[in-house]
């Protein structure tokens, strides 16, 4: 099909830690029941009148004509494969789905999509928790009101050229995660994310992660938050994000983050995470040292 810059629901579905199947099941067995889900996914698209762009290894990208279908077939996905966990397993696999929905203009050439529109339901996907479908507010304003029962804002993240986050909602697909009750803990919590920051500066340009804009990615490529254009960052390096009060580094490269905490010694992080600290400074893909040009300074604040 082609198609050129016409306004389309896009979903990007990604299985969850596959590297993780085959390192426990093995390559025949894990490529097998990631071959059923991908064929489940397929299903659940074709049912909600949906296209199938491709499908990359343990990912699969569709585009679909209104925000309801694509929805209730991101919901029929998850229903899908977690029945057939239960069934086949008797739910001992934990194989779940990433998903980010969002509506805008696109141009598809074959089994390829670009646009705006594509870097941010990227983004959205990657935002997603395990079991989670996030959509965009656009596309939870053309929801009917019964779907929209379903939905809840659950966070904000930053969007390359515009100065406004981008609100996104969780569409809680399964009645066993809905929310009923926020306990004391969590209440906590929640005020004490609203009230630190983690500031980053890379040459001229200053970034903040709060509890409105909680992930900011790094690497190579243009559609990171903090491009660094050197050979040694891999095309989506890392991510950095606020969990339950803390910043965590989540390193998805071949060489790894080097990361000098002002008060201890430096040390290296490769495809692990690592909590970040008071202040310092990262060097992505090589140990470039704390007061390299490249170098990313970073320090948490308190915004209270």
């Amino acid at each position: 099909m082609e198609k050129e810059n016409e306004s389309a629901v896009v979903l990007f579905a990604n299985i969850s830690d596959s590297a993780r199947l085959y390192e426990r099941m093995g390559d025949e067995a894990a490529t097998d029941l990631i071959k059923t889900c991908l064929s489940f996914m397929h299903q659940a698209t074709q049912d909600h009148m949906g296209d199938v762009i491709n499908t990359i290894r343990d990912k699969m990208n569709c585009i679909f004509w209104d925000a309801v279908s694509a929805v209730s077939a991101a919901k029929k996905m998850n229903e899908a494969i977690d029945n057939y966990i239960m069934e086949e397993t008797d739910g001992q696999l934990p194989l779940n789905l990433h998903i980010g929905i969002h509506a805008g203009p696109v141009q598809v050439e074959g089994d390829k999509l670009f646009g705006d529109t594509v870097n941010i339901v990227t983004k959205v996907t990657q935002t997603a928790k395990p079991r989670e479908i996030l959509i965009t507010e656009v596309v939870f304003n053309d929801l009917e009101d019964s779907l929209k029962a379903s939905a809840q804002q659950s966070s904000a993240i930053s969007v390359k050229g515009s100065a406004t986050p981008l609100t996104l909602y969780e569409f809680v697909w399964d009645d066993l995660d809905t929310t009923v009750a926020i306990d004391r803990d969590k209440l906590n919590q929640l005020r004490q994310d609203q009230n630190v920051c983690l500031e980053l500066k890379t040459q001229d340009l200053t970034y903040e992660i709060t509890h409105t804009n909680p992930r900011i990615y790094l690497g190579r490529q243009s559609q990171n938050d903090i491009v660094v254009a050197e050979k040694s960052v891999s095309r989506f390096h890392a991510f950095i994000e606020l969990r339950d009060g803390k910043f965590v580094l989540s390193d998805n490269s071949s060489n790894g983050t080097f990361i000098y905490p002002n008060d201890a010694r430096p040390y290296q992080v490769k495809q692990q995470e690592a909590y970040l600290e008071e202040s310092g400074a990262l060097c992505l893909g090589a140990d470039s040292g704390a007061d390299a040009f490249q170098a990313v300074q970073y320090r948490i604040k308190d915004v209270s």
